[in-house]
């Protein structure tokens, strides 16, 4: 899925209050990075009539390859490294090393700033994630303790023995399908009920698969179109979260339909803006979901699925804007699409490459935009001693998808980034405004039906206060 227009990287930035230095980040990443062994492998592809690629560790790995440190130009601020970060976009990275790089900036607002730019291929955001956080500290007094990762590449195959070794893949595959078979057979035995469950299960994934093959293309819209190499990344400042919570609170939904809903008025003030009319009344939005359990695999990888979710752009009213976007997400929660999508990809997987692109091009057609929506951790934390003040990523697109829109929370704040091809979007910090706006134009809103609901109740609120007044004063 990687091609020049549209790179299959997960670029992210940490920012911090205080500076830092760059020995002291090379031991964070030494300790904390490297003990994942998928940052000291490269790709490796074999096979004459059809390649295979395979994870083998880089003989030559050296962290200095990886860890970039830059100096902004002044006034080294939001505007300055965003224009950085935009121009990073289009980079790839060097496929004879670990897909992976930081870019150190020493200084940044009076503190520093870490820009990580991981391949798709490594592992997926919740991985990723959890991954970066888990170089960061609760307390600004943790040590970082240096432990050795050393290397240990294995020799080159021979064909035979490449050959043999996909043999034994395909077998092990094979056991783990019958041991999980065995599993279900033996979970049956025990409650016969079960069976009818599973075929339940099996017919919902079926034709959630089905739904998604037949959904028509998404239209043409000023969100779709040739790509190109330039990109742009805008991002917001932090915003409380404790304002989504109250919308979702007054509203009956959840901080994601809020927040669902916000993007959608965000794109439809876009397009009022710039084009001055919306030529459709929907647009679709592929949303990853994670499909992992809570434990991290050592090995990380992609464990998700994909809903394609309709966005109400030519909805006006903003309320009615959030319930319609809180009517398509529960119809997506009881549904087995994302589950059906993870089927789909990984049986793209083992097709011809030719076919795989095919597949690939076809899914891209149901959705104009990608939005991601990832929680981090709700306390301070710290690298370095330093406090991580803001964290902020954007999510790879594929194929002519050149928009995309992510939702990052920590330590109670939310942030909003977007990516996109110049071509389309050229002025992507008009969306991270007009997200903004929504939110306030909402928050007004949610005011006035407040006071709504309040009102019949005023008189007997100003007759309980003036009988506690009137105690106050006996009492004294």
């Amino acid at each position: 899925m990687d091609d020049p227009t549209n790179r299959m990287i997960i670029t992210g930035i940490m920012t911090f209050g205080t500076p830092i230095d760059i020995i002291q980040l090379k031991t964070i990443i030494h300790t904390k990075l490297l003990r994942y062994r998928r940052f000291r492998q490269r790709v490796t592809a074999s096979g004459r009539l059809r390649k295979r690629y395979y994870w083998e560790d880089d003989p030559n790995f050296n962290i200095d390859d990886h860890l970039v440190p830059i100096e902004l130009p002044e006034p080294k601020n939001q505007p300055v490294l965003q224009n950085f970060i935009s121009e990073i976009l289009t980079f790839g990275l060097d496929y004879t090393h670990p897909l992976w790089r930081f870019y150190f900036v020493e200084e940044y607002n009076g503190g520093s700033a870490v820009i990580c730019r991981l391949h798709h291929a490594i592992a997926d955001g919740i991985s990723l994630m959890h991954v970066l956080l888990s170089a960061a500290d609760n307390s600004p007094d943790s040590p970082a303790l240096v432990t050795d990762h050393p290397p240990t590449p294995p020799e080159k195959s021979s064909f035979i023995e490449q050959n043999m070794e996909n043999f034994m893949g395909v077998v092990n595959n094979s056991r783990k399908i019958f041991t999980n078979i065995g599993a279900i057979g033996s979970s049956i035995k025990e409650d016969p009920e079960r069976i009818r469950e599973y075929i339940e299960l099996g017919l919902s994934t079926s034709l959630a698969a089905v739904r998604l093959i037949v959904r028509p293309p998404d239209p043409d819209t000023h969100f779709k179109g040739s790509l190109g190499l330039i990109k742009q990344a805008a991002w917001s400042n932090g915003i409380p979260l404790d304002g989504f919570k109250s919308l979702a609170k007054v509203y009956g939904a959840t901080v994601n339909d809020v927040l669902i809903s916000l993007i959608a008025g965000a794109l439809r003030a876009y397009l009022l803006e710039s084009y001055d009319s919306i030529d459709h009344d929907n647009i679709s939005s592929f949303i990853p979901v994670n499909l992992r359990p809570i434990e991290l695999n050592e090995n990380l990888g992609n464990e998700f699925g994909v809903v394609v979710l309709t966005l109400p752009i030519n909805e006006g009213d903003p309320v009615d804007r959030l319930y319609k976007s809180k009517y398509q997400m529960d119809s997506l929660k009881s549904s087995n699409e994302a589950v059906a999508t993870y089927g789909i990809i990984n049986l793209l997987g083992m097709v011809p490459a030719n076919l795989q692109y095919v597949g690939a091009k076809f899914l891209d057609t149901k959705g104009t935009i990608v939005i991601t929506n990832v929680p981090g951790p709700q306390e301070q934390l710290y690298m370095a001693g330093a406090p991580l003040e803001s964290m902020m990523a954007w999510v790879p697109q594929s194929s002519r998808v050149g928009l995309g829109i992510s939702i990052i929370s920590y330590n109670n704040c939310v942030w909003i980034g977007v990516a996109s091809d110049n071509r389309l979007v050229p002025d992507p910090e008009l969306i991270v405004n007009f997200f903004e706006q929504e939110l306030e134009i909402l928050k007004t809103l949610a005011a006035q039906q407040m006071e709504k609901r309040r009102a019949p109740y005023e008189p007997l609120f100003s007759e309980l206060q003036q009988t506690l007044d009137a105690l106050d004063e006996a009492l004294d």
